[in-house]
């Protein structure tokens, strides 16, 4: 049941918003009482926040593993990351509207946890950038940092440019992205 709350809400904080969804509508759509809302969750708030840290745990476990394959290159992980970012299921889409839409709405001391994750994610893919540079996939003179920025906020923004109703496929997005990424970061001297 826990977890049939936790779907519903998901769907409901993404068709609705967080504001417009009250535990009435949430009990209301699984047919359920509020006492079994809240002897899993105590608030509408409380859900907001797992579903914070679902989606930056979800997204670091799997960079993790993008991290930790010594088959790939700097660059594939760089696209491995963009793919991670961009592909979406219907579920992680869901999650990740309501990140980027509700993300006002935690508390200052939740927002910080949140944030920390955020950073180490950044931290990693600046780690992809500094490595490439050590083994000179990309130029010498890359700002890691800036690279790191400009990868992160093309990937977050995306969903914000694309509505649900685009025809750009993510395929095309996440090769596009790479180029203008690896192209801008390259040793000219190193074929793409």
């Amino acid at each position: 049941m826990k977890k049939l709350i936790l779907e519903e809400s998901i769907s409901l904080f993404n068709k609705l918003g967080y504001q417009s969804t009250s535990v009435e509508k949430i009990v209301s759509s699984l047919g359920v009482t509020k006492g079994t809302f809240y002897y899993y969750y105590k608030s509408k708030y409380e859900l907001l926040f797992v579903i914070h840290q679902i989606h930056i745990d979800q997204l670091l476990k799997k960079q993790i593993e993008i991290l930790n394959n010594s088959l790939l290159t700097q660059k594939e992980k760089l696209k491995s990351i963009i793919e991670l970012l961009i592909y979406n299921t219907p579920d992680e889409q869901s999650l990740q509207n309501i990140v980027y839409r509700e993300m006002r709405h935690l508390k200052v001391q939740d927002l910080e946890l949140i944030k920390e994750k955020r950073e180490e994610f950044a931290a990693n893919i600046r780690m992809i950038v500094e490595n490439g540079i050590r083994v000179n996939e990309f130029r010498e003179n890359t700002h890691s940092l800036f690279a790191t920025f400009l990868l992160l906020g093309m990937c977050n923004w995306t969903y914000n440019w694309l509505g649900p109703e685009s025809t750009v496929k993510e395929k095309d997005i996440i090769n596009s992205y790479y180029e203008i990424i690896t192209i801008g970061i390259s040793d000219s001297s190193i074929p793409i």
